[in-house]
């Protein structure tokens, strides 16, 4: 192994122990209360080599998002090789959205902090662009599984594939947010269930997308 193919290795290596000690702090602290020092003690370098790797606490902290919207990419593709009828398929994809939700809440509340921008100027424009990219890579997944429905005389012909999946992502995101922090509310004033609530937006948002011979 030559000394550049070594120091490259060196340097992913230190960078993945960064972001595994990131995770352990910001998973059990959030990220206010976080701090560098405890991440670099955490990672067993210097806070100094933490800001060579990561120019800010919230360049860290969304960068960790790469590796939810991995997550989240690989189980749209797993409801996508089920080989279902294309609607089908994308009613459990929005399932699927709120199931990462559940299973993954510290990864979700990263993603909703790097959507919201005005939240966040300590962030740089490099860690968000790669954010987005790995978003779009989700939505794409969404955007097949439409267009195959179009093509299969489901879903109708006047709508983009990426607008429709950009448009249920928002959709999906509005509700998964009123669960979170407004479900009790709901539910104790107004005897309403969020998650009912949910499924039934997304099935009537289904059928707007359906074909007139289609709508159910």
């Amino acid at each position: 192994m030559g000394t550049a193919e070594r120091k490259g290795r060196e340097k992913e290596q230190r960078r993945r122990a960064i972001l595994k000690a990131a995770r352990k702090i910001f998973f059990e602290k959030g990220l206010p209360a976080a701090a560098m020092d405890e991440i670099a003690e955490a990672a067993e370098l210097s806070k100094g080599t933490l800001y060579l790797y990561f120019k800010s606490k919230e360049d860290l902290y969304v960068s960790l998002l790469e590796e939810g919207l991995a997550i989240l990419r690989r189980m749209f593709e797993e409801v996508e090789a089920r080989s279902l009828p294309a609607d089908e398929t994308l009613r459990q994809i929005g399932f699927t959205y709120y199931e990462f939700f559940k299973q993954y809440p510290d990864y979700f509340k990263i993603l909703m902090f790097a959507d919201a921008r005005e939240l966040h100027s300590q962030v740089s424009e490099e860690v968000l662009q790669g954010s987005e990219q790995r978003s779009l890579a989700c939505l794409e997944v969404v955007a097949r599984v439409f267009a195959r429905g179009v093509a299969e005389g489901v879903f109708r012909k006047d709508l983009l594939p990426i607008e429709v999946a950009i448009m249920l992502w928002g959709i999906s995101n509005g509700m998964i947010g009123l669960i979170a922090n407004k479900a009790e509310h709901f539910m104790h004033d107004h005897q309403i269930n969020l998650e009912a609530l949910m499924a039934k937006s997304w099935e009537l948002t289904m059928n707007s997308l359906r074909t007139a011979q289609k709508k159910k």
